[in-house]
């Protein structure tokens, strides 16, 4: 969180009254990245220095497809009136 003023003016009398107040602003998630980078190598280090031909395993596999959607959407079919 910062400290920051903001200015008031009343514009009737001209009177100016400055109020400080507190602004929290949201984690820079880039930062903190680096900083887990250059402090915990070990465990936050890039993956870019795999091994060409390193394999990934999926702890659980990949859904299925009736596992993600269940079945499709219906149809409507139109019957030709002779």
């Amino acid at each position: 969180s910062i400290r920051q003023t903001k200015v008031f003016v009343n514009p009737a009398t001209g009177a100016v009254n400055k109020v400080d107040y507190k602004v929290t602003l949201p984690p820079d998630v880039r930062a903190q990245e680096i900083w887990l980078r250059n402090r915990r190598r070990s465990k936050w280090g890039n993956r870019d220095d795999a091994e060409p031909g390193t394999t990934i395993n999926i702890i659980g596999g990949l859904p299925k497809d009736d596992d993600i959607g269940g079945s499709p959407l219906p149809t409507e079919t139109k019957k030709d009136s002779d």
